[in-house]
């Protein structure tokens, strides 16, 4: 694909993660959601953490791009229009076993429907995986670090209506 795509692709998949960070940090704001924390990690040397939240950021992203969107989507796209092949894609997706273990339901779902659409929207109009392959490592590191270990600390609205992830 020519490196305008790509890059174009990897730039629209970056906003896409942000917004879907957003709607998460929002969403854990209206629900309860227990925080998805990466055991106690202080007792193993640094360079062993890190290795293993790399490789926990590439083994999903690589089968899910691979299986799903890769895969899967071609398949669908051959009895269905693109549009219908990526919802049918993203809504089994969303049922997927996908962290936090033990989140409120609706939250997820929505959460990962969106997720799908997005890859789903860019393996079709770049012809690849690869953007969203990009951009889902580089998300779920964002994820596995920055967001959801945060999820049982904040304030529900109902209780403090302050946060700039929430206005």
């Amino acid at each position: 694909m020519p490196i305008r795509v790509f890059l174009s692709a990897l730039l629209a998949g970056a906003l896409s993660i942000a917004a879907l960070a957003g709607y998460w940090i929002v969403m854990t704001q209206f629900v309860r959601m227990p925080g998805n924390v990466l055991p106690d990690m202080s007792e193993y040397p640094r360079l062993t953490t890190t290795l293993m939240i790399i490789t926990g950021s590439l083994i999903g992203p690589v089968m899910e791009q691979a299986g799903f969107w890769g895969y899967g989507q071609v398949m669908l796209e051959e009895e269905f229009r693109a549009p219908v092949a990526i919802v049918i894609l993203s809504v089994l997706f969303a049922f997927g076993p996908h962290p936090p273990i033990g989140a409120t339901l609706w939250p997820k779902l929505v959460f990962y429907f969106l997720t799908s659409v997005t890859f789903g929207v860019m393996a079709f109009l770049t012809n690849s995986i690869l953007p969203g392959l990009l951009a889902h490592i580089i998300g779920d590191l964002i994820f596995f670090t920055a967001v959801w270990p945060y999820d049982g600390t904040r304030p529900l609205v109902g209780k403090n209506l302050q946060g700039a992830w929430f206005w």
